[in-house]
């Protein structure tokens, strides 16, 4: 599908600085600027790249990526190393894995957290080149060139993966030729269900909704990805006197689709945090949503860090866990409790 940006949108991305071209990337725009529509609007639509000509701070055509993860993709010899029929699913999902082990390690370094598990199959993969953002705040901006690669392996914010290829750059004017196709993922030769053991999983979510109730507000966020016996997800809440909340997912069913939904409560009465605390939240957690998140069994996601009036901060975080699922049966309380 092809977007054409709003001339509304248009207008606020033409004003957000003296670089056009740094600006349409998204890299200058931060969330509290009125261009921050730009980046939502992306988000929204759910754009995954966007064909830029040269500009001032680079002389050859590109294409750029939203919020995807990106390396370059090849055959196995000289002959058939741009050929896009040569690439296998298998070398996808190495490429990928690595390169997910490698953003995970430093999330784990950063946090103080040991180090995920290494991929089996490993291998030796590279990012595409990323752009510097002036305000980095979990989005990422690859750069494609021809001149890095023909061929791409891609997974999207929303975890669709294949092979892309830069097919042809045009002049007069600019333009860009692409091909790609979606590849099949490697089927498993684990036992149904065998997946509920693994340390990891893979979550995509949906866009976050905030919806009032009697002047309570609850920020929302659900996800389609399915989920086996003895896999849970709860949302945390650490208040400004240190007291822990924590709410189990629920399961909603609408036809053929089946949606884990989490949620957090916002009480103005009660706790001091207010519409603006929502919003901000709201809008913290589209950002670091926006992309498939890999967790670690026991491991706790913050998404989102708001303040009240008084000065009182709260957080609220995402735990994904795994039980065994005679345990599971017997689950009634929060999940703090079942640990």
């Amino acid at each position: 599908t092809i977007f054409t940006p709003s001339p509304e949108i248009v207008e606020v991305v033409e004003q957000s600085g003296a670089d056009k071209g740094r600006a349409w990337t998204s890299r200058d725009i931060s969330s509290g600027q009125r261009a921050y529509r730009y980046v939502q609007w992306i988000q929204e639509n759910k754009i995954d790249l966007m064909f830029l000509p040269p500009g001032n701070d680079y002389n050859h055509p590109r294409v750029i990526t939203f919020d995807c993860t990106v390396t370059p993709a090849h055959g196995d010899n000289s002959t058939n190393w741009e050929n896009m029929d040569a690439v296998t699913p298998h070398e996808l999902d190495r490429a990928i894995g690595v390169l997910d082990y490698m953003r995970d390690s430093k999330k784990a370094e950063r946090q103080g957290r040991p180090a995920p598990r290494a991929p089996v199959d490993g291998g030796i993969f590279g990012s595409a080149p990323q752009l510097d953002l002036m305000f980095p705040d979990d989005r990422v901006v690859n750069q494609l060139s021809l001149q890095d690669s023909r061929l791409w392996f891609f997974e999207t914010r929303t975890g669709a993966k294949g092979v892309l290829e830069l097919a042809d750059f045009n002049k007069d004017p600019w333009s860009v030729k692409i091909r790609y196709k979606l590849l099949q993922p490697v089927k498993s030769k684990s036992k149904p269900g065998a997946h509920a053991d693994s340390a990891h999983k893979r979550m995509t979510f949906a866009r976050p909704e905030l919806r009032v109730t009697n002047d309570v507000m609850t920020v929302a966020v659900s996800s389609e990805t399915p989920l086996s016996d003895g896999e849970h997800f709860s949302a945390m809440l650490v208040m400004p006197n240190g007291e822990l909340r924590t709410h189990k997912f629920s399961v909603i069913t609408n036809g053929s689709k089946t949606s884990s939904v989490i949620t957090w409560q916002f009480d103005p009465k009660r706790d001091g945090f207010w519409n603006a605390a929502a919003q901000d939240a709201l809008l913290q957690m589209s950002t670091t949503l926006a992309r498939p998140r890999l967790f670690d069994a026991g491991e706790i996601l913050p998404v989102f860090t708001v303040t009240n009036s008084s000065g009182g901060v709260m957080t609220g975080s995402i735990e994904y866990h795994r039980h065994l699922a005679q345990l599971v049966r017997n689950f009634t309380q929060s999940m703090a409790a079942n640990k």
